[in-house]
């Protein structure tokens, strides 16, 4: 895991040092210099993203809307910002530039949603002479955004509030978000004893169709974005709760299954606790 997010890191900060070079040196229609109409804007398809970064003249005057994690701070001029984003967020490939009279500023690393007009290339060369054919969009909206929002958005949610009390203690499922590339089971737990328990927080794992899914330990939301991925203490003093996400692989939505929580246990040892099994219904 270290050797990938080290490059990763590498790469985000090799070409981060590009970027206001590119600005500065590159040209580009600005959002005040493209003439609009009052005809409804046409919207490119996803299925055309591909050949937008591949030739962004073909779609000039054509609108879209695209996800994007700032490459490098935001820059203003005048009444305009500039921003330069990846479209890719996974791989960290296929950047853009930006142009909004937005007075907001953007943060290298900032999740964002940007809707606006394709008006051709932007190029330039970056510090080491390389040169830079990107789509420029203008007249831009930029909406802050999340990892969660932007990588890997819900496709389908339930929100069963399935519960499971043991020795007064209140196991909850109180969500399942179902996305392409992970699942989000939230889980509550509230401890009115007069003791403080534990569990085996790393081990919770789901079971369907007789089949253990074990946690995502590598999920990379609860590095990139700590406010929507919180998560449980494992320790939980009287009187307290908890509340957090559990990541799990992707899985399809719709089907049962059960989340099981091992190794419960109170400071009191005589209170015996069994494995928590959570029973989630086919939707």
């Amino acid at each position: 895991m270290s050797l990938s997010l080290d490059r990763r890191q590498f790469l985000i900060g090799s070409v981060g040092m590009l970027t206001t070079f590119a600005f500065s040196a590159c040209g580009g229609a600005s959002s005040s210099d493209v003439a609009q109409d009052n005809a409804e804007p046409e919207y490119i398809e996803e299925s055309d993203f591909d050949a937008l970064f591949t030739n962004p003249d073909k779609f000039k005057g054509k609108w879209v809307k695209l996800p994007g994690k700032a490459l490098g701070a935001s820059e203003r001029d005048g009444d305009e910002t500039t921003l330069q984003a990846y479209y890719d967020i996974v791989t960290y490939d296929r950047t853009y530039v930006v142009r909004s009279t937005t007075s907001e500023s953007f943060s290298d690393g900032d999740y964002i949603f940007v809707d606006g007009m394709v008006s051709g290339t932007f190029e330039g060369e970056n510090m080491v002479g390389g040169k830079l054919s990107l789509p420029l969009i203008t007249n831009a909206t930029i909406t802050r955004s999340s990892y969660m929002e932007t990588v890997v958005p819900a496709t389908s949610t339930i929100e069963p509030a399935v519960s499971v009390t043991q020795n007064d203690v209140v196991f909850t499922c109180d969500k399942i978000e179902y996305a392409d590339a992970e699942t989000r089971v939230y889980l509550t737990i509230d401890n009115p004893t007069p003791e403080s328990i534990g569990y085996g927080a790393y081990s919770i794992c789901i079971i369907s169709n007789g089949r253990q899914i074990d946690m995502d330990s590598g999920n990379q939301g609860v590095y990139e974005d700590p406010e929507h991925y919180p998560t449980l203490s494992s320790d939980l003093r009287s009187g307290a709760s908890t509340s957090g996400v559990v990541v799990f692989p992707a899985m399809e939505a719709g089907k049962a299954f059960e989340i099981r929580i091992p190794n419960v246990y109170s400071e009191d040892y005589t209170v015996e606790f069994d494995d928590v099994v959570l029973e989630i219904p086919a939707a």
